[in-house]
């Protein structure tokens, strides 16, 4: 909100005339409400494209969320005939199917297990911000679409986490027959651990530009383990270190 307000004052006090911009006949002190009016109606917008998909799917329940995770749930639906309304193949319309999958899911998590609210934000920061880094790493087309992707595979990972007690391991997306190398309960990460390892891969596949790696991509990782840490101040022993599993496996998995 202050990020859009700012951008249409600065518009406006660039414009000649007094307090007026490209529309000429509001002046400044309105243009708040004419922001919150614009804003009000994006959100009510995809409100609405969200509901229509659950309205169409009954597979986007958040009981049936909680038994399949995003991929595998969107593979299937792809191989009916017809494919379900709503859903589709082109990127954007992946997109939208994580998010609201990660929307109805969240519904039962934080109905059965209220506490992960404390540090699912955080905690998704930190992936998203991570995958920036790896994209950076690789040169990662789509960046955008997979990041938007994450807190649906997040999500799965929250539930099934806490019906599991934090122990074992649930598939982050596709199978890897390295994962429970990654996965075992016995590997204790700390977040230096998972620094050194990203460090590692990051200079291997970036050997003649450690000037660029060091202004730019080693700051995108300390803010990942920025947000860990932040999301680690709400969770248990048990917590820190399943979560932190995950990431080390994110890290080494991609792309």
């Amino acid at each position: 909100m202050t990020f859009v307000s700012g951008f249409f004052t600065a518009f406006i006090s660039t414009s000649r005339g007094k307090n007026r911009g490209f529309l000429f006949a509001f002046p400044l002190r309105k243009w708040g409400a004419c922001t919150l009016l614009f804003l009000s109606g994006l959100i009510d917008a995809g409100a609405q494209a969200n509901g229509d998909l659950i309205a169409k799917l009954p597979q986007l329940l958040p009981e049936r969320c909680a038994m399949q995770a995003p991929d595998a749930m969107l593979a299937k639906l792809l191989r009916q005939e017809p494919v379900p309304e709503g859903i589709g193949s082109c990127d954007a319309c992946v997109d939208h199917f994580y998010e609201v999958y990660a929307e109805q899911l969240s519904k039962k998590t934080d109905s059965e297990f209220p506490d992960t609210r404390k540090f699912r934000g955080a905690l998704l920061e930190c992936f998203q911000t991570c995958f920036q880094y790896l994209a950076e790493i690789h040169h990662h087309n789509g960046v955008k679409h997979y990041s938007s992707r994450i807190p649906g595979q997040l999500e799965w990972i929250l539930y099934h986490a806490a019906t599991q007690q934090y122990s074992g391991y649930t598939e982050f997306g596709e199978s890897d027959v390295l994962a429970n190398a990654w996965m075992d309960d016995d590997s204790k990460y700390t977040p230096v651990l998972i620094e050194q390892i990203a460090l590692a891969i990051g200079k291997a596949n970036a050997p003649s530009r450690l000037d660029h790696f060091d202004k730019t991509m080693y700051p995108i990782l300390k803010r990942a383990l920025s947000h860990l840490a932040k999301a680690e101040e709400s969770m248990t022993e048990d917590q820190k270190l399943y979560f932190r599993r995950y990431l080390a496996l994110f890290i080494t998995r991609f792309p």
